[in-house]
């Protein structure tokens, strides 16, 4: 058995980068951290036999001075036991990552095992290669783990059918115009071939206007109006697109009065719809302006938006909350929300 030399490990450690006690000197629990670092940092190179303060030098890569590999007596660091981890779920047709961890006899007492057998022991179900557990048919199958004449606990994958919803078709609702400067929300809604048949997708569908000079969309279906003209919107996922959605962008109107409607009571950690509605002295006489509104909040931070205008989360336990909405330059009169237990 030949011995690491400590002076020649702290050297390579140094020059690696790693703060190591001078040569010659006793072997310290800093050096035994280091040292313990690079071995992790590097265990797919070393065996199992590697201990530090009783390691073989033939434990170290062959890069690494001392490195002499001479025969180490049996017994000094042995696998005692693999557990493996990771998500037990799987549809068909997809993977998953299942990690295996090594218990050991000395230090470092747990570490993740490179080149292991995996096995399954229903291909039909799932297939297994190097943690990676792939879908095949609905049903459980037992996957195992086999290192160095050590096998592990079995662990059960359950593989789910794949989904056979699919979208059929895209429709976009809301208004059909928006005032220069301003903006509106519209929305997109998904048919499907099984149940649930529909469903809101605005969120989850890519927006497109096909005249970003009049007016531009964001996510959510937020359409903002540049300058006066008809344009299209329309909605895509995956692979459907919805038909082409006209809208126009409308002079800007001032509004005679605005009104903000909502809950006369909320209560602390609860989500809230609140909605600017603008009236006019020609028609259309009123319209929803909750998306384009500014609001005023007391007090102040009471009230958090959401991702929707107009829906907000409750902050405060106790009190009043006043609201006020402004639209074009006119600000409704204030909106007062009492809050309850």
């Amino acid at each position: 058995m030949n011995q690491i030399n400590y002076d020649e490990v702290r050297a390579t450690l140094t020059a690696a980068g790693y703060t190591m006690s001078p040569a010659g000197s006793q072997w310290t629990p800093s050096d035994q951290h280091a040292y313990l670092t690079y071995s992790q940092l590097h265990w797919p190179l070393l065996p199992s036999t590697l201990l530090m303060g009783q390691a073989y030098s033939c434990s170290l890569p062959e890069t690494f001075p001392g490195h002499n590999c001479n025969t180490p007596e049996p017994g000094e660091r042995t696998l005692l036991s693999i557990a493996i981890s990771g998500p037990d779920t799987v549809v068909a047709g997809q993977t998953i990552l299942l990690t295996a961890m090594g218990t050991y006899s000395a230090e470092p007492l747990t570490m993740p095992i490179s080149g292991a057998t995996w096995v399954s022991d229903d291909e039909a179900v799932a297939t297994v290669a190097n943690g990676a557990v792939s879908g095949v048919a609905a049903g459980s199958a037992l996957i195992g783990v086999a290192f160095e004449g050590v096998n592990s606990p079995d662990y059960t994958v359950t593989v789910e059918a794949a989904s056979t919803r699919q979208l059929q078709s895209i429709a976009i609702t809301g208004p059909t115009d928006v005032e220069s400067g301003q903006t509106s929300v519209i929305y997109a809604t998904g048919t499907y071939n099984e149940e649930p048949l529909q469903a809101d997708v605005s969120n989850l569908v890519t927006w497109t206007s096909d005249d970003e000079t009049v007016a531009t969309v964001a996510a959510g279906g937020v359409v903002t109006g540049v300058e006066e003209g008809d344009f299209n919107i329309s909605a895509s996922l995956g692979e459907v697109t919805s038909p082409a959605y006209p809208m126009t962008v409308t002079p800007v109107r001032i509004p005679q009065m605005v009104q903000v409607n909502g809950p006369e009571t909320a209560t602390m950690g609860t989500p809230i719809s609140l909605m600017a509605i603008s009236h006019y002295d020609t028609a259309p006489l009123s319209a929803d302006t909750t998306a384009s509104a500014t609001w005023a909040i007391e007090p102040e931070g009471a009230l958090v938006p959401l991702g929707t205008p107009g829906d907000f989360n409750v902050t405060v336990a106790e009190g009043n909350i006043s609201v006020t909405a402004t639209v074009n330059g006119v600000t409704s009169e204030a909106f007062t929300m009492v809050l309850v237990a």
